[in-house]
């Protein structure tokens, strides 16, 4: 036995490590699963709505009920998934508006019903966006209209 060594029993200290930083959150992870990424990091003017956007789905994404009419809403989202890029497996619309003042967020959001934009006059396609999941094989695109005019 050596002069230094721990008696059977005693706990070794371990040596000191830091701890990794927690991994960078995922917005579009509610989409699915944390694997969802963007298909091609291209940033539009209306990076700030999609950001918003994907963090309220986070929190709100489970929610099922939605509202048949959205008066004063300005864009219209609709995410549409599909499978390996091919067969539509869901479409849903959610309304954003201008946060009031003071809140965090710059836009709040509700779902809507399906078809929502196109019975109010939100055609004007400005903006999309798409992620896609590799590991369950979906793709996400994010369609942002706005009222024609």
């Amino acid at each position: 036995m050596y002069p230094y060594a721990y008696p059977a029993g005693l706990p070794v200290a371990q040596p000191m490590s830091i701890p990794a930083p927690p991994p960078a959150p995922n917005p579009a992870a509610s989409l699915c699963c944390s694997s969802v990424l963007p298909h091609r990091s291209i940033r539009t003017h209306w990076e700030l709505l999609f950001t918003a956007f994907l963090a309220w789905l986070t929190h709100n994404g489970k929610n099922t009920t939605a509202a048949a009419t959205a008066p004063g809403c300005e864009i219209i989202i609709r995410l549409t998934t599909t499978i390996n890029y091919g067969r539509s497996c869901g479409v849903m619309e959610y309304a954003a508006f201008r946060a009031p003042e003071g809140q965090p967020s710059l836009y709040t959001f509700v779902r809507v019903t399906a078809g929502h934009g196109q019975r109010t006059g939100f055609t004007d396609q400005c903006a999309f966006k798409n992620w896609s999941c590799q590991l369950h094989g979906l793709y996400y695109r994010l369609d942002l209209y706005r009222p024609q005019g």
